[in-house]
């Protein structure tokens, strides 16, 4: 059985090929673009207190969002190999 470290360094490598991927799309550009307009209007009517607690807030989330697409490819690479093994029988 593959271990989470092992199976981690492959979605690692997925999720490094899937961004390289999208990253040039017309799609992944136009919302990059809008979300930048929208941070900067924000950012806009922030003091620095309210600043900085506004990147804490999205670097939590941003980290939060990609532990759990990590656990998820994880625990559908572990019951997608349980399947299989299972099918196997």
């Amino acid at each position: 059985m593959m271990k989470n470290k092992t199976i981690r360094k492959v979605f690692l490598g997925i999720e490094n090929e899937l961004y390289k991927s999208i990253q040039n799309s017309e799609k992944y550009k136009e919302l990059r673009e809008e979300s930048k307009i929208h941070e900067e209007m924000l950012l806009e009517t922030l003091n620095y207190d309210q600043e900085r607690l506004f990147d804490e807030v999205w670097s939590s989330i941003g980290e939060s969002e990609a532990l759990y697409l990590e656990a998820g490819y994880i625990r559908g690479f572990k019951d997608a190999n349980k399947l299989r093994d299972e099918s196997l029988r």
